[in-house]
Protein backbone atom coordinates (compact mmCIF):
# COMPACT_ATOMS: atom_id res chain seq x y z
CA UNK A 1 0.00 0.00 0.00
CA UNK A 2 1.05 3.23 -0.73
CA UNK A 3 1.92 5.99 2.02
CA UNK A 4 -0.16 8.95 1.93
CA UNK A 5 -3.69 7.95 0.60
CA UNK A 6 -3.50 6.57 -2.42
CA UNK A 7 -5.42 3.05 -2.49
CA UNK A 8 -3.90 1.13 -4.85
CA UNK A 9 -2.69 -2.96 -3.73
CA UNK A 10 0.55 -3.79 -5.44
CA UNK A 11 1.44 -7.20 -4.95
CA UNK A 12 4.26 -9.69 -5.58
CA UNK A 13 7.17 -6.51 -4.60
CA UNK A 14 8.87 -7.93 -1.65
CA UNK A 15 11.73 -6.01 0.11
CA UNK A 16 11.14 -2.12 -1.11
CA UNK A 17 12.80 0.84 -1.01
CA UNK A 18 12.04 4.33 -1.26
CA UNK A 19 14.92 5.95 -3.48
CA UNK A 20 15.23 9.25 -1.49
CA UNK A 21 16.29 6.99 1.91
CA UNK A 22 18.67 4.10 -0.41
CA UNK A 23 19.35 5.69 -3.83
CA UNK A 24 19.08 2.85 -6.55
CA UNK A 25 22.52 1.92 -8.18
CA UNK A 26 21.10 1.73 -11.82
CA UNK A 27 18.00 0.66 -13.41
CA UNK A 28 17.86 -2.96 -14.48
CA UNK A 29 14.07 -2.56 -15.75
CA UNK A 30 11.11 -0.12 -15.59
CA UNK A 31 7.20 -0.54 -16.69
CA UNK A 32 4.11 2.07 -16.55
CA UNK A 33 0.63 0.98 -14.62
CA UNK A 34 -2.21 3.18 -14.83
CA UNK A 35 -4.44 3.44 -11.94
CA UNK A 36 -7.30 5.64 -10.09
CA UNK A 37 -6.67 7.76 -6.93
CA UNK A 38 -9.41 7.83 -4.42
CA UNK A 39 -10.97 10.76 -6.06
CA UNK A 40 -11.54 8.94 -9.16
CA UNK A 41 -8.60 10.63 -10.57
CA UNK A 42 -6.68 8.61 -13.39
CA UNK A 43 -3.07 8.63 -13.29
CA UNK A 44 0.26 7.33 -14.42
CA UNK A 45 2.68 5.38 -12.21
CA UNK A 46 6.53 4.22 -13.28
CA UNK A 47 7.75 1.34 -11.16
CA UNK A 48 11.35 1.40 -11.29
CA UNK A 49 14.10 -2.12 -10.30
CA UNK A 50 17.36 -1.46 -9.85
CA UNK A 51 20.05 -4.03 -10.74
CA UNK A 52 20.23 -4.65 -6.92
CA UNK A 53 16.37 -5.62 -6.76
CA UNK A 54 15.16 -2.50 -4.86
CA UNK A 55 11.72 -1.37 -6.48
CA UNK A 56 10.71 2.47 -5.68
CA UNK A 57 7.60 3.87 -7.46
CA UNK A 58 7.03 7.23 -8.95
CA UNK A 59 3.83 9.47 -9.48
CA UNK A 60 3.41 12.19 -11.23
CA UNK A 61 4.07 14.95 -9.06
CA UNK A 62 7.66 13.49 -9.35
CA UNK A 63 7.87 12.30 -5.59
CA UNK A 64 9.05 8.61 -5.10
CA UNK A 65 7.19 6.43 -2.37
CA UNK A 66 8.13 3.22 -0.75
CA UNK A 67 6.33 0.34 -1.44
CA UNK A 68 5.70 -2.39 0.95
CA UNK A 69 4.07 -5.80 0.70
CA UNK A 70 0.71 -6.22 1.57
CA UNK A 71 -0.28 -9.36 3.58
CA UNK A 72 1.42 -11.28 5.72
CA UNK A 73 4.74 -12.75 4.83
CA UNK A 74 4.88 -15.76 3.75
CA UNK A 75 6.85 -18.55 6.16
CA UNK A 76 9.48 -20.18 3.60
CA UNK A 77 8.35 -23.85 3.36
CA UNK A 78 10.37 -26.54 5.42
CA UNK A 79 12.67 -28.20 3.16
CA UNK A 80 12.19 -32.04 3.16
CA UNK A 81 13.88 -34.21 5.03
CA UNK A 82 16.13 -36.42 3.17
CA UNK A 83 15.66 -39.51 3.32
CA UNK A 84 17.52 -42.36 5.89
CA UNK A 85 19.45 -44.69 3.79
CA UNK A 86 18.49 -48.14 4.39
CA UNK A 87 20.69 -50.56 6.97
CA UNK A 88 22.62 -52.97 5.54
CA UNK A 89 21.53 -56.51 6.39
CA UNK A 90 23.45 -57.60 9.17
CA UNK A 91 25.56 -60.77 7.87
CA UNK A 92 25.60 -63.67 9.97
CA UNK A 93 27.15 -67.39 9.22
CA UNK A 94 28.55 -68.25 5.73
CA UNK A 95 27.44 -64.98 4.57
CA UNK A 96 29.87 -63.56 7.23
CA UNK A 97 32.79 -65.87 6.72
CA UNK A 98 32.14 -65.06 2.58
CA UNK A 99 32.15 -61.31 2.53
CA UNK A 100 35.18 -61.33 5.65
CA UNK A 101 37.61 -63.25 3.63
CA UNK A 102 36.44 -61.66 0.11
CA UNK A 103 37.45 -58.09 1.05
CA UNK A 104 41.63 -58.81 0.45
CA UNK A 105 40.49 -59.71 -3.73
CA UNK A 106 39.65 -57.33 -6.59
CA UNK A 107 36.08 -55.97 -6.56
CA UNK A 108 35.67 -57.42 -10.25
CA UNK A 109 36.76 -60.68 -9.02
CA UNK A 110 34.08 -60.80 -6.15
CA UNK A 111 31.34 -60.05 -8.38
CA UNK A 112 32.53 -62.64 -10.86
CA UNK A 113 32.53 -65.15 -8.01
CA UNK A 114 29.08 -64.34 -6.20
CA UNK A 115 28.10 -65.09 -9.87
CA UNK A 116 28.93 -68.08 -9.72
CA UNK A 117 27.60 -69.46 -6.51
CA UNK A 118 24.30 -67.51 -7.86
CA UNK A 119 24.01 -69.70 -10.81
CA UNK A 120 25.11 -73.04 -9.38
CA UNK A 121 22.36 -72.23 -6.77
CA UNK A 122 20.14 -71.61 -9.85
CA UNK A 123 21.11 -75.02 -11.31
CA UNK A 124 19.97 -76.76 -7.87
CA UNK A 125 16.65 -75.39 -7.79
CA UNK A 126 16.18 -76.42 -11.58
CA UNK A 127 17.43 -79.80 -10.35
CA UNK A 128 20.13 -79.39 -12.53
CA UNK A 129 22.79 -81.23 -9.81
CA UNK A 130 21.56 -83.47 -7.60
CA UNK A 131 24.16 -84.92 -5.25
CA UNK A 132 27.00 -82.31 -3.55
CA UNK A 133 30.16 -83.98 -5.88
CA UNK A 134 28.07 -82.28 -8.14
CA UNK A 135 27.51 -78.81 -6.65
CA UNK A 136 30.87 -78.93 -5.55
CA UNK A 137 32.51 -79.90 -8.73
CA UNK A 138 30.49 -77.48 -10.83
CA UNK A 139 31.51 -74.56 -8.15
CA UNK A 140 34.89 -75.23 -8.89
CA UNK A 141 34.50 -75.41 -12.86
CA UNK A 142 32.71 -71.88 -12.76
CA UNK A 143 35.21 -70.30 -10.71
CA UNK A 144 38.14 -71.58 -13.15
CA UNK A 145 35.90 -70.48 -16.17
CA UNK A 146 35.35 -67.31 -14.60
CA UNK A 147 38.63 -66.34 -13.39
CA UNK A 148 41.55 -68.57 -15.41
CA UNK A 149 43.63 -70.68 -13.80
CA UNK A 150 45.97 -68.55 -11.92
CA UNK A 151 43.51 -66.38 -10.19
CA UNK A 152 41.42 -69.28 -9.57
CA UNK A 153 44.26 -70.72 -7.42
CA UNK A 154 44.53 -67.12 -5.61
CA UNK A 155 41.08 -67.81 -4.46
CA UNK A 156 41.76 -70.85 -2.77
CA UNK A 157 43.09 -69.03 0.69
CA UNK A 158 39.14 -67.88 0.45
CA UNK A 159 38.18 -71.52 -0.05
CA UNK A 160 39.58 -72.82 3.39
CA UNK A 161 37.12 -71.04 5.61
CA UNK A 162 34.22 -71.59 3.76
CA UNK A 163 34.82 -75.50 3.02
CA UNK A 164 35.52 -75.38 7.16
CA UNK A 165 32.29 -73.94 7.80
CA UNK A 166 30.68 -76.56 4.64
CA UNK A 167 32.20 -79.38 6.90
CA UNK A 168 31.08 -78.36 10.05
CA UNK A 169 27.35 -77.53 8.66
CA UNK A 170 27.36 -81.09 7.16
CA UNK A 171 28.61 -82.87 10.39
CA UNK A 172 25.52 -80.85 11.79
CA UNK A 173 23.07 -82.35 9.21
CA UNK A 174 22.58 -79.44 7.94
CA UNK A 175 23.60 -79.97 4.12
CA UNK A 176 21.61 -82.99 4.44
CA UNK A 177 18.95 -81.90 1.09
CA UNK A 178 19.91 -79.80 -2.23
CA UNK A 179 17.71 -77.62 -0.82
CA UNK A 180 20.11 -76.70 1.72
CA UNK A 181 22.92 -76.57 -0.35
CA UNK A 182 21.13 -73.75 -2.54
CA UNK A 183 20.47 -72.05 0.98
CA UNK A 184 24.22 -72.06 1.83
CA UNK A 185 25.42 -71.27 -1.92
CA UNK A 186 23.04 -67.89 -2.09
CA UNK A 187 24.11 -67.09 1.68
CA UNK A 188 27.87 -67.35 0.13
CA UNK A 189 26.54 -64.83 -3.13
CA UNK A 190 24.70 -62.49 -0.53
CA UNK A 191 28.84 -61.88 1.69
CA UNK A 192 29.99 -61.72 -1.72
CA UNK A 193 28.21 -59.26 -3.10
CA UNK A 194 28.15 -57.16 0.03
CA UNK A 195 32.20 -57.44 -0.27
CA UNK A 196 31.98 -56.35 -4.01
CA UNK A 197 30.15 -52.98 -3.17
Amino acid sequence: MFKRTLSVFFLCLVSCVALAADPIDSIARYSKATVSTKDGKTITIMFITGTDGKTAIILPDLIVYELTRVGDNPTPPTPPTPPTPPTPEVLTGIAKIAFDNAKPFPKDEITKVAVVFENVATQIAAGTLKTAAEVNNATKEARVKALGDARASAWNTWTVPINAELTAQSKAGKLATMDQHKVVWNDIAKGLKRAAQ
